[in-house]
């Protein structure tokens, strides 16, 4: 037995560990509970506007991949980085309205190529502004 600390957030006894795979934990923080893994149906809801009328997920479709295809051939890096001056391939084809604000989902002009960590702020940033109750624009709905 090897002596750890308690994996909880902020707990700082020690306890001993068999080192089985388990995360080790204090008699207050015991590690048996699951976390609900959610179900098909649950993902289709909350990324209902990601699925077509048939309910195919439209990022799997053959037709959105001759389109984010043509975007790369278009630009082939990274918008927000090239305005930097920093040259970044482009990894994803991103809505410029988004979806869920309307907007036009084949349109390649409602497209912008990305990489990576600038998609994760832009999305981030509209789903904050969603959040406010104003569109991506910074105006009140």
């Amino acid at each position: 037995m090897t002596k750890k600390l308690c994996t909880y957030v902020a707990c700082r006894v020690v306890v001993n560990h068999s080192n089985d795979g388990t995360p080790p934990r204090c008699p207050k923080h015991p590690s048996n509970f699951k976390r609900k893994q959610p179900t098909t149906e649950d993902r289709k809801k909350l990324y209902a506007h990601q699925f077509d009328d048939t309910g195919k997920n439209i990022y799997a479709s053959y037709d959105w991949k001759l389109l984010r295809a043509a975007k790369k051939l278009k630009d082939p890096l990274c918008e927000h980085c090239f305005k930097l001056g920093i040259f970044v391939p482009m990894k994803i084809a991103d809505h410029i309205i988004e979806i869920e604000d309307g907007g036009q989902i084949w349109n390649i002009d409602n497209l912008q190529s990305l990489c990576k960590k600038c998609d994760r702020i832009k999305t981030a940033r509209s789903a904050k502004e969603r959040r406010r109750g104003r569109d991506n624009y910074g105006y009140f709905n």
